[in-house]
C-alpha cells in the first residue's frame, strides 16, 4: 500500500496497516512505524547546480521565497522548499559568498495570498542583472525568469505543467509524483508481500533536472 503525504490523523492508522502488509509513505516519513519512506534528496542536485555557476566565476545569489514554506513541518527532513534553501545556504557558505535573501513578510497575512508572488517578483527587481536566483517554487521561478534581468533561475516543482512552462526559461528540479511511484513500486516489489521486519531506511531519489 502507497501513502501519499499522509496527515497526523491518518498516521496511527497507517502504523497499524504496516504490521500486516508492506506499506510506503511518499515524501513524509512515518517514524516509529514499519513503513517505508520514498523522497527525493534535493541537496545534491543544488549543491552541484551551484557549484557549476562558482566554477564560472558568479558571485552574486540570492533566494527568493516565503518564509512560511521553509518551516520543515510535516514533510519532516524532506521538506523540499527547505531544502532547497538549507542546500544553498550551506553550498554557498562553504565558498565564502553571501546570499541575498529576499522574502515575504513575516506575517504574510499582510499581503493576500495570490499577491505574494507579484509581490516578491517586484522585491526581485532590484537584484543584481545576471544573478542566479533560487526561486522557491516554479511558479515564481517562471514569472523571475520573464523581468527581462538575466537571472538564472533555479526552482523546483512538482508539476508537469510548471516544469513545461518553465523550460528554455529555469534549471528545474522536477519532483513528479510518477518518479516517486516508480520507486515506491520497487520498493514494494523486493518485499514481495511480507511486512518490513523493522522500521525500514529511507530510500531517497534525486529530482530530475530539466534545463
Amino acid at each position: 500500500m502507497v501513502f501519499y503525504r499522509p496527515t497526523p490523523p491518518f498516521v496511527s492508522a497507517a502504523a497499524g496497516v504496516a504490521r500486516h502488509i508492506p506499506c510506503v509513505s511518499l515524501v513524509r516519513p512515518l517514524p516509529a512505524s514499519l513503513t517505508a519512506c520514498v523522497a527525493f534528496s534535493i541537496a545534491s542536485p543544488v549543491q552541484r547546480l551551484l557549484q557549476a555557476h562558482l566554477a564560472k566565476g558568479m558571485r552574486s545569489f540570492a533566494y527568493v521565497g516565503q518564509l512560511a514554506l521553509l518551516v520543515k513541518e510535516l514533510d519532516g527532513p524532506y521538506a523540499p522548499y527547505s531544502s532547497l534553501y538549507d542546500s544553498a545556504v550551506k553550498t554557498l557558505a562553504e565558498a565564502g559568498v553571501e546570499l541575498t535573501l529576499c522574502l515575504a513578510p513575516d506575517r504574510p497575512e499582510m499581503i493576500p495570498a495570490e499577491g505574494i508572488a507579484d509581490h516578491l517578483v517586484r522585491r526581485a527587481t532590484g537584484l543584481p542583472d545576471g544573478s542566479v536566483v533560487l526561486a522557491q517554487t516554479g511558479t515564481l521561478g517562471e514569472k523571475l525568469s520573464q523581468l527581462g534581468k538575466g537571472f538564472q533561475v533555479i526552482t523546483y516543482t512538482e508539476s508537469r505543467g510548471t516544469l513545461n512552462a518553465c523550460r528554455g526559461k529555469a534549471t528545474v528540479l522536477y519532483g513528479g509524483l510518477e518518479l516517486l511511484g516508480q520507486a515506491a513500486a520497487q520498493v514494494l516489489k523486493e518485499r514481495a508481500g511480507s511486512p518490513f521486519p523493522q522500521e525500514p531506511e529511507p530510500v531517497l531519489i534525486e529530482p530530475q533536472v530539466v534545463a
